[in-house]
């Protein structure tokens, strides 16, 4: 290409001297250029154009800063045998980083690269190459969207023809890997074409391309980014336009938005010969903000520089290197790329982790949570409490309590004297449920003394005899503290975690409690069960001819547990002077039974009022018969509902702390912002309301 017509039509002579000129230059550029300028001389860029490198410059860097600001016309076209642009730059961790490097120009074409070819600084030092790979199918995946602008304005210079030949140019080029599609746009964004790696599918519907109508860029851009957020591979937009928006609905920042969401490289080509004025800061803008790059052109050089992109696109190589030690967390990394004896560079910025600290073991690994106070002064202050607290927890065991009684053996020996055994005294103590030592025999003295200062000892015991654990309550409250403490500690120990610490604590806090409520609940519908026949048991004995009294001994020798025991503990109040409705009262009330409630109260009116208390049990066992028949048909009826109701109720929390351990981040925003605790508060209400409603609705009452 000419840089423009003469002024003066030469003659036969003046052409002659022309054409030897030509010649002599071009066996000059041949002979002292690298391989490849003379055809980069062949196409020089017009006088007066704005960045464009030197064509006899074999080093020309294309592309510098290109993860900072982009260059506006060398990063794209490449006017030398070589150009590099650093597309992506990455730290992998374990002291490494991956650059994806870009070549373009013709001493990159057909040549496969290896590590040799690339040397590599970060921060002015050098840096080792560890491994390079080269492009190709299975690595290289690009789907390009041309995006086109056939408004009215690219009439001008037939740059629409033009167009239509750098568009057929860059589709036929497709390499393995690559996928490409069209999306032309005037007034509106047209349908985007389907992705195919078959270029020739594409041209009938270049060909048929037409110029006319307004700009609408914005809308075409958001458009391109929805029709390649699906798309494999590396997504690219190539957008050739020549005028300003003027008719999209969109603005500047909702294509810059759309294009990012879609993670979409938007390449930028102006063309600044048309008349129309092009839109140069947002163009620029677009492209940069999307990791692409912004250029102006002519028309007569699309074609060149729909080639250079596609060469830009599919000549990607991945490069590996070595992080010096002492690197600074940002520092310029600089690839330098020699093929076919041209050189070229590319800059980019190198965004180090902080240093990671040097792996420990699991004893020294750092709590969540507990960084604060892990420093050396505070494990000193922490430790020292813990002795205090250890101390102090020995002296309350080993010391006896403030106006306690004497132990019992002490007692045990004070009273041998009245005794008639000798060896009264000598009898060791009863054992308890905890086992006979005398340190947890003190410690569960301790307890009672705390418990009785609350008002829970009258429920505790109501609640051990009705599961009838052989507890006393100081028992049962030290394997309480024990569950609520050891568990989290040894949970925290093992995982490291405060969560699953916590998770522990509510368990060891929640379990004891929860196994009490099911021992006693099953052994009050063991009670139940037994009743009717204990109470067909009792009424044969009456009809024999025995007493009440002794009838109740038969029912304690004859009949099952608990109901046996409970009999037993009747017996054992009456003969000790209790009266027998009384006893038998208080067992209703240890069991919680109103059938058995009801019982007694006949029981009473007989013994008041007269009559044949063998037919009213047996009424009264029929009766409960009956009654639980029914119960537990109802019960079988409702069994899919009553399982419904549990898994509804329990799965939620079940996925909350799963989510919890598996990814905590994914709900770090329920806890850890105002809005997420306003939804959790809803959630945890809307929770409760629903589990008593499926409770009132699947609980029958019969």
């Amino acid at each position: 290409m000419t840089g423009g017509p003469a002024p003066s039509r030469p003659g036969p002579a003046g052409r002659s001297r022309v054409a030897l000129a030509g010649l002599l230059l071009g066996l000059l550029a041949a002979l002292g250029a690298a391989p490849g300028a003379a055809e980069a001389a062949g196409r020089a860029p017009p006088a007066g154009r704005p960045g464009a490198p030197d064509p006899g410059s074999a080093g020309a860097a294309t592309g510098a800063g290109s993860l900072r600001q982009g260059s506006p016309a060398g990063a794209v076209q490449q006017q030398g045998p070589l150009g590099a642009s650093i597309k992506r730059l990455v730290a992998t961790g374990g002291g490494r980083a991956q650059a994806t490097v870009a070549l373009t120009g013709p001493a990159a074409e057909g040549v496969k690269l290896g590590p040799d070819a690339f040397s590599v600084t970060i921060g002015g030092r050098p840096a080792e190459v560890t491994r390079v790979e080269a492009p190709g199918a299975a690595r290289t995946q690009v789907s390009a969207l041309l995006l086109l602008d056939t408004s009215g304005s690219m009439k001008a210079n037939d740059n629409i023809g033009r167009a239509k030949a750098a568009a057929l140019r860059f589709v036929g080029q497709l390499e393995p890997g690559g996928r490409a599609g069209l999306l032309p746009f005037a007034d509106r964004p047209a349908q985007a074409s389907v992705l195919t790696s078959n270029g020739a599918l594409l041209a009938p519907s270049i060909a048929r391309l037409r110029a006319g109508g307004e700009t609408a860029l914005y809308d075409a851009v958001a458009a391109a980014a929805a029709a390649l957020s699906r798309a494999p591979g590396e997504r690219a937009v190539i957008l050739l336009s020549d005028g300003a928006d003027n008719r999209s609905l969109r603005t500047l920042d909702d294509a810059v938005a759309a294009a990012k969401r879609a993670r979409v490289t938007v390449y930028a080509i102006g063309l600044s010969d048309s008349g129309a004025s092009l839109p140069g800061d947002a163009l620029t803008r677009l492209a940069r903000q999307t990791g692409g790059r912004f250029v102006t052109t002519q028309g007569a050089e699309l074609a060149s520089l729909y080639t250079s992109l596609g060469q830009e696109l599919y000549s990607q190589y991945l490069v590996e290197v070595e992080v010096p030690p002492g690197s600074e967390r940002e520092a310029e990394l600089v690839v330098t790329v020699r093929a076919r004896q041209a050189r070229a560079s590319a800059h980019g910025v190198l965004l180090l982790p902080a240093a990671a600290p040097a792996p420990v073991g699991l004893d020294q690994q750092s709590v969540p949570g507990l960084r604060g106070i892990e420093r050396q002064q505070a494990l000193y202050v922490i430790a020292a409490l813990m002795f205090t607290a250890v101390l102090l927890l020995a002296w309350a065991l080993m010391s006896p309590l403030p106006g306690g009684g004497k132990s019992y053996r002490e007692l045990r020996q004070r009273l041998s004297q009245y005794s008639l055994s000798s060896t009264l005294a000598d009898d060791p103590p009863p054992p308890s449920a905890l086992g006979s030592s005398e340190l947890l025999g003190k410690a569960a003295q301790v307890a009672e003394s705390l418990i009785r200062r609350t008002n829970l000892e009258e429920s505790l015991l109501t609640r051990l005899e009705l599961a009838g654990l052989k507890l006393r309550v100081a028992e049962f409250a030290l394997l309480w503290l024990a569950s609520g403490l050891v568990l989290p500690l040894l949970l925290l120990a093992l995982s490291r975690n405060l969560l699953i610490a916590f998770a522990g604590a509510l368990l060891g806090v929640l379990a004891p409690f929860a196994l009490l409520v099911l021992k006693a609940a099953r052994r009050q519908a063991s009670f139940d069960e037994q009743l009717p026949d204990t109470l067909q048991l009792l009424s044969g004995a009456l009809q024999a001819g025995h007493s009440l009294l002794q009838a109740i001994d038969t029912a304690a020798k004859e009949a099952g547990e608990p109901i046996s025991i409970e009999f037993q503990r009747v017996l054992t109040e009456a003969r000790l002077g209790m009266p027998l409705e009384e006893a038998l009262d208080g067992m209703a009330k240890r069991m919680n039974s109103q059938d058995f409630e009801w019982t007694v109260m006949a029981v009473g009116l007989q013994r008041q009022i007269g009559g044949n208390l063998a037919e009213l049990l047996n009424a009264v066992a029929q009766t409960m018969r009956e009654r639980y028949s029914l119960k537990r048909q109802v019960r079988a009826l409702s069994a899919e509902g009553r399982l419904s109701s549990v898994i509804l109720s329990v799965l939620p929390f079940v996925m909350f702390f799963l989510l919890l351990m598996l990814n905590p981040t994914f709900l770090a925003p329920l806890y850890s912002t105002p809005l997420g605790f306003v939804m959790l508060s809803g959630a945890a209400v809307l929770m409760i309301i629903g589990i008593l409603w499926m409770k009132k609705i699947t609980d029958i009452e019969v």
